[in-house]
């Protein structure tokens, strides 16, 4: 009765080809052999990706597998009495587990018993997780919610579950039956809804939980969250390094919890759970608007203001209850004909609630120049920092036995391709040489190597064959030099011997040295050695046409510019401003700034 009732609102997307995709995924899973190190799963999980996106992308050129197309079918004329049957049948066996008994029946109802967590096509999920992870209840007889979710969340990282590359690009949505044959998923949305559906099949109360926008940095996110006994719920990311049992704390301007049973005209209507899932604060805001307006907060993401939730409109003020504190610039908009319109000035606020607006000072003025018009930081300095102690060398002898140092990496490279002079040398070989950091998982390597000569006061790409260590295939050297920064390599650590291509990935173990060596057709004279690390080429570039604008209740332009070294500078820029500049070439990361001291302070 519960299923029936609330079935009215949901619907799916399937493909036009259904048996055959189902076919075809179940025909590769059988193909995705990796001998497993245990002492790198991470790795070997991208390895499986790997091995996974090739046989697709083959799959697609063969017509193997037809290029996704879908028809949309509501639950209600579509879903079987079978399915039904089957899926409420796991369900109570699910329920009877140790950690599930002391669950009421309405939270059985609403977190253990649907069939769904969004559009996704219906399959026999539920018995096959259930079947295949039942011995989970020996292991555990005595465990919490979150203790067995944490121990299933471990099993299906270990088995190799991940994001996949090609069904990401390709839009490619599997079945939850689909995604167990290959262990992978399209994205975080795929990835949550099957943390949540193997959740359930194992009799553990779970519910999506949404982010829909980070708010300092672009686009949102999906998590899994799971229910405690007194109706509280904890958030991870199913298949990833934290599980439900460890502290884990995510901040974002809002995060909704849907429900099975909370539908709207086909849409989940979501249900505020910012102030239980972490520290909130309320927002009063000064605003221009008339008292019937709605008003949104909003903050910056994929190029445009968007909208988070309405608040409540007092004319002069707005309040916006239970926002999450993390660093966030925001503005309030009014929708007028489906488009925002600020009410109020950019503003910043504090871990308290309290408010600094960016309203531009026009009486003041400043000059600055810009390197980047997107942040780095986290990932991205690691890229720059996994490089130190690279060596770049140049000997007589192919086997480099009485080679000479012409720059070892330090800590000043910039992020970008750097060229760099180096003490003149004459030799016949070159290669660069990886750094031997101790990981178990993997290292960043380069996008680019390069060797330059001078001729006539003039910078000169030397060029000759390449070759490399045994670890190095003809795949890796064409990324390190086909001038294109947005290919890279990574160092990944494994023991085991992988007979097939492993696409990005340079495999070695730890005390192993890798090198990619060039020999040239004659002695050369080496002036100059390039080196650019894994890249989002989200720097300025000479000979790219730039944009800065500043809000002013809208974007105001201070002008196109095309850059004629790494760094652009505009002046006329008012203090107090909130900024943005764009890349009117190439590229869709761009964040919003102020200026402390000349420098980006980004949002």
């Amino acid at each position: 009765k519960f299923l029936v009732e609330n079935m009215r609102d949901h619907y799916y997307f399937v493909l036009k080809n259904d048996e055959k995709v189902d076919d075809f995924f179940e025909s590769i899973s059988n193909k995705i052999t990796i001998p497993q190190d245990t002492t790198s799963s991470y790795v070997y999980s991208l390895l499986r990706q790997n091995m996974m996106d090739e046989l697709i992308s083959k799959g697609l050129e063969d017509g193997s597998l037809a290029q996704p197309k879908y028809e949309m079918k509501t639950d209600m004329k579509n879903i079987s009495a079978e399915f039904l049957i089957e899926n409420i049948e796991y369900a109570f066996k699910a329920w009877e587990f140790p950690w599930s008994r002391d669950y009421s029946f309405d939270d059985f109802c609403k977190y253990i018993l649907p069939y769904r967590y969004s559009t996704e096509p219906p399959s026999s999920w539920r018995k096959e997780i259930f079947e295949e992870y039942k011995w989970i209840v020996d292991s555990l007889p005595n465990a919490t919610s979150a203790e067995a979710a944490a121990l299933i969340n471990k099993k299906f990282a270990e088995a190799g579950f991940e994001g996949s590359d090609v069904l990401e690009k390709t839009r490619i949505r599997l079945k939850i039956t689909n995604q167990l044959d290959v262990k992978a998923f399209t994205d975080c949305f795929d990835q949550t809804g099957l943390g949540v559906s193997a959740l359930r099949a194992l009799g553990i109360p779970s519910a999506v939980a949404k982010i829909p926008r980070w708010g300092n940095r672009n686009n949102g996110h999906e998590m899994t969250g799971i229910m405690n006994l007194q109706g509280g719920w904890n958030i991870f990311n199913f298949t990833g390094g934290r599980g439900p049992n460890e502290l884990h704390r995510t901040v974002a301007p809002k995060i909704f919890m849907k429900h099975f049973d909370e539908m709207d005209n086909f849409e989940p209507v979501l249900i505020d759970a910012s102030g239980e899932l972490m520290k909130t604060v309320d927002l009063e805001v000064e605003i221009y608007a008339n008292e019937y307006d709605e008003v949104y907060l909003c903050v910056f993401d994929n190029l445009s203001w968007r909208p988070l939730f309405k608040g409540e409109n007092l004319k002069t003020k707005a309040i916006f209850a239970d926002v999450g504190y993390n660093e966030s610039m925001f503005i309030a908009a009014k929708k007028t004909k489906n488009k925002l319109k600020a009410v109020s000035y950019p503003f910043l606020p504090d871990s308290i609630g309290k408010i600094t607006y960016f309203k531009p000072n026009l009486e003041k003025q400043t000059t600055t120049s810009f390197e980047r018009k997107y942040p780095t930081s986290g990932s991205r300095n690691a890229r720059l920092v996994d490089l130190k102690g690279g060596k770049f060398t140049i000997a007589n002898s192919k086997d480099f036995e009485n080679k000479n140092l012409l720059y070892e990496i330090d800590s000043t490279i910039k992020y970008r391709n750097n060229i760099v002079k180096v003490p003149e040398q004459t030799g016949k070989y070159v290669r660069y040489e990886f750094p031997k950091h101790d990981d178990s998982n993997y290292m960043e390597g380069p996008a680019e190597i390069s060797f330059y000569t001078t001729n006539n006061g003039k910078l000169e790409k030397v060029t000759g064959r390449y070759y490399g260590s045994p670890q190095i295939s003809q795949e890796h050297i064409e990324i390190m030099t086909d001038n294109d920064e947005l290919n890279y390599v990574r160092i990944g650590f494994y023991n085991e011997y992988i007979p097939i291509t492993t696409g990005l990935y340079i495999l070695r173990k730890v005390e192993e040295t890798v090198w990619v060596g060039m020999e040239l057709d004659s002695e050369t004279k080496i002036t100059h050695i390039g080196i650019c690390p894994r890249n989002d080429k989200n720097s300025v570039y000479p000979g790219m046409n730039y944009e800065l604008f500043y809000w002013g209740y809208a974007w105001i332009s201070l002008g196109e510019k095309q850059a004629t070294s790494h760094s652009i500078s505009y002046d006329g820029i008012p203090e107090n401003a909130l900024l943005w500049l764009r890349n009117l070439d190439e590229g869709k990361e761009e964040r919003i700034f102020i200026l402390n001291e000349g420098k980006q302070i980004w949002y």
